[in-house]
């Protein structure tokens, strides 16, 4: 069943983070109120500080997921919320470096997301984490760092590749030429090494990217902005398994690569650029991607001939 969604808001003015707009989407009580009336199921409530007890109130009876920022739940107030129905918290960290936390103007250290964590798993409640790529002066390595401490520690994760939203912080900072955001080819080959970490710990992978308008954040200027940048990650998981299949393959070649019906465009690549790059590394004379129903999704299969 689809939950309903609600948002607090972010970051509020005088903690404001440099990726936060000082608008953001908020829901009323009124909106709230109506929301619940009209649907059955679990709400998941979106935003900087923990739902109110007031609104914990209208939710008796249904699971609540929550996302927060570190900083603004306290331990006694994470522990009322659990009693309340609360089921699964995500905590909005970003990241545990502290150094990338002080630039991205967060007001905590990194040892208070895995002390939170940590007290929360112990409790039997799902716990989630956000983690956001390229930060300001943030490297591949600080978030591969980042994922291979959080990933025991957690049952979920979103990876946000940081996007430049308009009257952010980070907005001057790009004008400035002062930061510069991850393309989206770089965010999608951040994210594929990210994700690897986090499922070899078998942990969920809620969400790749954002999408600023329908997620209430505004509107983005600069950055890995995708419609579907989860699709471009998974091709790209998609090219550097076949890129292991095929290493022993013959020059000139006829290959077939088969794969779950499902993963035809991911294992083709956007304008079967998968295909493309597969051919040329190894010199093929041909690769066709053909679907095997039998194959589940992530596998793949490798047929091949010699050309006479």
């Amino acid at each position: 069943m689809k939950s309903i969604a609600l948002h607090t808001g972010c970051c509020e003015t005088r903690q404001r983070c440099v990726l936060c707009t000082p608008q953001g989407q908020v829901d009323g009580d009124d909106v709230v109120r109506v929301l619940l009336e009209q649907r059955e199921g679990p709400v998941h409530v979106f935003g900087g500080a923990p739902p109110s007890d007031t609104w914990m109130s209208w939710f008796t009876g249904r699971d609540v997921r929550i996302r927060v920022r570190p900083d603004l739940l306290s331990r006694r107030r994470a522990e009322e919320l659990v009693r309340q129905g609360v089921v699964r918290v995500e905590l909005d960290a970003l990241s545990l470096n502290d150094r990338l936390l002080r630039w991205s103007g967060r007001r905590y250290r990194g040892s208070r997301v895995v002390a939170m964590a940590t007290a929360m798993r112990s409790w039997g409640i799902e716990v989630g984490v956000v983690q956001a790529l390229g930060l300001p002066a943030g490297t591949l390595e600080d978030a591969l760092a980042d994922a291979v401490a959080l990933a025991p520690l957690v049952h979920t994760v979103r990876i946000h590749p940081a996007l430049v939203l308009a009257g952010a912080d980070l907005e001057q900072q790009w004008i400035d030429k002062r930061y510069f955001p991850l393309s989206v080819e770089a965010a999608a080959e951040w994210s594929r090494q990210v994700m690897e970490i986090y499922e070899a710990h078998s942990v969920t992978v809620l969400r790749v990217g954002m999408q600023p308008g329908p997620d209430g954040l505004g509107r983005a200027v600069a950055g890995p902005l995708h419609p579907s940048l989860r699709e471009t990650v998974e091709s790209h998981r998609a090219l550097s398994r076949l890129t292991v299949l095929l290493s022993d393959v013959p020059k000139g070649a006829d290959v077939v690569i088969e794969c779950a019906p499902a993963d035809l465009s991911r294992t083709k690549g956007a304008e079967n650029h998968n295909v493309r790059v597969l051919r040329d590394t190894y010199r093929l004379a041909s690769v066709t991607v053909a679907a095997d129903p039998d194959l589940e999704r992530g596998h793949h299969r490798v047929r091949r001939t010699h050309h006479e």
